[in-house]
């Protein structure tokens, strides 16, 4: 696929348009990924209930017995997507893979979190 980036100062919010003969598997990857990028959020399930995550709400995403977890503050959610699929989908500056069933959150060296992380070592 060809890319063009044109720059215009006078354009408020990025847009991308798409010439294509067809819909295919690649077309409709880049427009799934572009959608992404302005409304990243995932459905997590608790007791039967769907609540949407802000990745900003996740701290860590782990696999038991064939479930994706999402923990956050509020509970823990299921998630209906795989590891590699959250991987791909959620920002790579923001999340880790930890091991072979484990993503966690990265945070920023002045965090309190990040803190006590470094020094409970």
């Amino acid at each position: 696929m060809k890319v063009h980036i044109q720059l215009d100062p006078e354009c408020q919010e990025p847009y991308a348009v798409i010439y294509t003969n067809r819909i295919s598997k690649t077309v409709e990857d880049a427009v799934q990924k572009l959608g992404q990028a302005s409304s990243l959020t995932l459905t997590g399930f608790q007791d039967n209930t769907a609540v949407l995550l802000k990745p900003a709400q996740i701290i860590r995403i782990y696999a038991a017995a064939g479930r994706i977890i999402a923990v956050t503050t509020a509970g823990n959610y299921q998630l209906r997507k795989r590891l590699y699929e959250l991987e791909f989908f959620l920002p790579q500056n923001s999340f880790v893979r930890i091991s072979r069933d484990k993503l966690s959150r990265t945070f920023s060296s002045n965090s309190k979190r990040s803190h006590i992380l470094r020094t409970s070592s």
